[in-house]
Formats: C-alpha cells, structure tokens, sequence
C-alpha cells in the first residue's frame, strides 16, 4: 500500500531494492514498481535453459501471452543482452546497429526497449527488460541504470532457486511435415532470420538439388524478372519480417531457369505469437494463365450474344428514325451506345479467338494518341458530369502525346479511373487530367498521367486491398454498383504492358491515380 502511494522513483527503487525476494511472486511485484519507475508498458524476467530463453515473471501489458514464453536465445532480442550489451533502443526496428532478426522481436517484442543480462557471481543467466510497443516513447540511460541496480539481486534468487521454479513449456504451433513435402507446387517453410526448416517435393525438382533443410533462403535461391534484372530478395525478405505482412511478386524466374515462369508468394505467419515462420510459394504462371484463360473464354461466349443483339437493336434505331423523330442528344447518346457496345463485342471476339497463353497476355502493341483517346472518352461521360456538375479539365495536352500499346486495353483503363472519379466526386467538384511528363523507369521512358478528383478518398482499412478481385468500399452506397474487379484489372493490364499504377490521398480531400505507361 505504501509503495502504491509513493511517487518518487528514486524512493521506489530503494524500497525494492532494500525488500526480500522469496517468490516468484515478489518478482511479479518488482516488475510492476519497474513499470511505475521507467514508464514501460511491460516488463519481463527471463532466464536461460539451455539454447532457450524463457520468462518467469512478467507484469504489464500481454504479461499473460509473454509468461512462460520459450524463444530461441540466438533469433531473439535478449540474445542481444547474452552477448553482455546493454542495449538501449528508441526505435529498434529502425535502427541501424540493433537489427533483430526474430519476429519475435517486433510482435512479442516492443518497438522500444530497454533491457541488461541478469547476473549471478558476475556472469549472465537471464535478463530484465522493459518495454514499449508506442512510438516515441523512448527509454533513458537513467532507464538501464534502474535495471542494472536490480540485476545482482534478482540474479543470485533466479540462480539459487532455479531448481525450484516451474517451467511450462507452452504449446507450440508445429506444421505437418508430410503436409508440406507433398504440396503441388515448389514451397519452402523457414524462420525469419531465413532458415530452411521444410520444403515440398516439388522444391526439389525446381532448384535440382537434395536436403535443404538449414540452410539460408537468401543463399539458396535468385530470383529475376523476365527481363533478367535480379530482385533484392533480402529486401524484401527483411520488410515482410518486419512488418509481418505478405508480398506476390508476378512474373520471376527462379535460379536463372528459362523454362518456367512464376508468381511468387511470401507470407508471414505468427499463429499464436509463439513460433514465426515465413513462407515462400511458387506457383507457375502458364498453369495460372490457363485457367484463367478457360474462364474468360467461357464468360466470353455468353457475353457475346446479347452483345450482338443489342448492337444489331441500335443500329436499326440508328437507320430507321429519321432527324426529325429523335433530338440530337438522342442521337449522340445512340452512337455513343453503338461505340461502346462494338468495343465490348471486340474484347469478347479478342478473348475467345487468343486460344494460347502467351506473355503479352495476347495485347497488341499499336501506336495511340493519348489527347484524341481521352476526349473521346471525356464525350462518353459527358451526361455523368454535366449531371453532378463536374469541372472536367485535361492539363498539359496541348501537344499530342503518344505511347505503344493496345487501344481497347488503355482506353479501359482510362474508362474505369475516370469513371471511378465522377462516381465519388461530389456535385460541383473537379476532376482534372494531367500529363505530367516523362520517367526513366527501369531503363525505358515512360508517360506519367495523373487522374485527380475532390472524393471522399479511399479508407485506410482498405488501401491495402483496392487492387484484390471484388474488394469494394462503397457497400452502403446502393447508389453505386459494380463487381470490384475494375482497378485489379486496371492493375494486370498496365503490369502487363510493363507499366503500373499508384494511389494517393490528395490534401485537404480526393484521390490522386498515377498512371505510369
């Protein structure tokens, strides 16, 4: 009860350090006055057992995940302290000298910690650390001071009562090795600092080797794109640890092999906060490519009939009624319906006449003036914006600017961008087109346009998966209807044709869309 009224960290820790240690319970105590005194979040005693460091007390935030936690000593963030350094870190998945190489350390493990080996007749047995998962809630050399006051005496009752203190070792989450070995495609299973712990069958085939096991990803393959420049796998490989996320990188090659093609998936997987691992997929994509293929043909063929009859309905429209019995709006409105209803027929006779996968993914590569393309695009829109009252400005195309590519394909992405942008401007907005000139990309120029609106912007929860198949943020907007589909395959068709697409928030509101083609 005094200790709960005292303020004074100086008069704390000299409380603490003047108080007999006789349980485990005591130490569950002193962890909590160290909280108080530092300002952490959690603090944690743990002890080494051989290669393994696991906790016996802990207080604070998640203490009931970290009690009895086992992490191997050489993966974790107190395999730093066994190597008696003190180790004060602000933002430690930042910093340049403290790298941890265990996921363990930046899930389990805070943002920032302060942390000092406890010592028994003057030699590390464990550690005591605090810390924090905040940002910029940082830790003070007066922080350690604290730690290193308290090591001596929680080391020699840790060491004379070692025997007695109970070990749990807590459930592991373990994959099925048979499971793995017989995967249909090439798969590795490894920890986050890259060692092999498993791999498929099929691994064996694609990298024409025997055991892997133990040894380092990063040693063991290469990976290209198909124009030969190499990807940094480690980069990527570091990122995705660090952020515990997962990537798809479309279209590699695998040890410099030329027969195959990839997507290949890395994904972190954290279950249950105990074992981390990472796993590396590789699917071929001329199977992908298939399928795919399969079903858009069929999709194809069932769209083309009511393609057909509803341009056969037009042009008769077209013909039969004279000046006089439709209005020009009437008659613009028909050949714009006309237009568009031949463009779809084209894409459908397209995809059901490219019989193989190829990859170019079957686009023709023509020349296209991008000012004529965009306003006719701007004339099929005109009723949407003149309706929501839309200033619509094209910037910079006074001169005409041409690219290569395929006409049907880059004006379908025009399309669903700028449709995308009238959809959620408000009445009265702005939606403007500029060329923004030219980029050395990869050893090629490309064209930079840029699509900017005055919406709503896009959702943070959602930004991550606007490019996914049928991710859509406009559910309770019945107003707006559509599959999700548009920017995935906005997405693959400028992949495709060697180009991409970024999104950005605009200040104070809307959506920047970055074309680079």
């Amino acid at each position: 009860m005094i200790l709960e009224q005292e303020n004074d960290p100086k008069i704390l820790l000299s409380k603490i350090l003047n108080s007999d240690i006789v349980s485990l319970f005591d130490l569950s105590f002193i962890l909590s006055v160290v909280n108080r005194i530092i300002g952490s979040q959690t603090s944690g005693i743990f002890l080494k057992m051989g290669e393994r460091l696991i906790y016996i007390a802990a207080y604070g935030k998640n203490d009931a995940n970290l009690l009895y936690q086992s992490l191997f000593e050489n993966e974790s963030v107190e395999g730093y302290i066994f190597q008696n350094n003190d180790v004060i870190i602000s933002k430690s998945v930042e910093f340049q000298s403290f790298k941890p190489n265990s996921s363990s350390a930046l899930s389990i493990m805070p943002i920032t910690i302060v942390g000092t080996p406890l010592l028994s007749a003057g030699k590390p047995i464990g550690g005591i650390i605090g810390f924090n998962r905040e940002k910029n809630t940082l830790f003070t050399d007066e922080d350690l001071k604290v730690l290193k006051s308290l090591s001596l005496k929680i080391g020699d009752y840790v060491e004379e009562n070692r025997n007695r203190i109970p070990f749990i070792e807590k459930k592991l989450f373990l994959i099925n090795k048979s499971i793995i070995q017989n995967f249909p495609f090439p798969f590795f299973l490894v920890n986050t600092t890259g060692k092999i712990e498993n791999f498929s069958e099929k691994t064996k085939e694609l990298l024409k080797t025997g055991d892997l096991n133990g040894e380092n990803i990063l040693n063991t393959i290469t990976i290209t794109k198909i124009t030969g420049e190499q990807i940094n796998l480690k980069e990527i490989f570091e990122d995705i640890v660090t952020k515990t996320t997962e990537k798809t990188i479309h279209n590699i090659r695998v040890n410099n092999d030329s027969k195959s093609i990839y997507n290949l998936t890395i994904k972190y997987i954290n279950p249950e906060k105990m074992i981390h691992y990472v796993l590396f997929y590789f699917v071929n994509t001329e199977d992908l490519n298939y399928e795919k293929q399969k079903i858009i043909t069929n999709i194809s063929h069932e769209l083309r009939t009511p393609m057909t009859a509803i341009l056969g309905s037009i042009q008769i429209l077209l013909s039969d009624f004279d000046s006089n019995e439709i209005t020009p709006t009437q008659r613009e409105f028909l050949i714009i319906l006309k237009n568009e209803t031949e463009r779809l027929s084209t894409i459908f006779s397209t995809i059901v006449d490219f019989k193989e996968s190829s990859e170019i993914l079957g686009l023709k590569e023509e020349e296209i003036n991008i000012s004529d393309l965009l306003i006719q695009i701007g004339n099929i829109f005109t009723m949407k914006i003149l309706k929501k009252d839309i200033f619509f400005k094209i910037t910079n195309f006074e001169n005409d600017v041409f690219i290569r590519g395929d006409p049907d394909a880059i004006k379908h992405i025009f399309h669903q961008i700028i449709d995308n942008a009238i959809k959620f401007s408000p009445d009265g907005g702005k939606i403007e087109i500029i060329y923004e000139g030219t980029k050395l990309v990869e050893n090629k120029w490309k064209k930079i346009i840029s699509i900017e609106d005055e919406g709503s912007g896009i959702p943070k929860e959602i930004k991550s998966k606007i490019f996914e198949s049928f991710e859509r943020h406009d559910e309770k907007v019945h107003s707006k209807i559509g599959t999700g589909l548009g920017l995935s395959i906005v997405k693959e068709i400028l992949e495709t044709m060697g180009g991409y697409i970024e999104i950005k928030d605009r200040e104070p509101k809307g959506t920047k869309v970055t074309l680079i083609i």
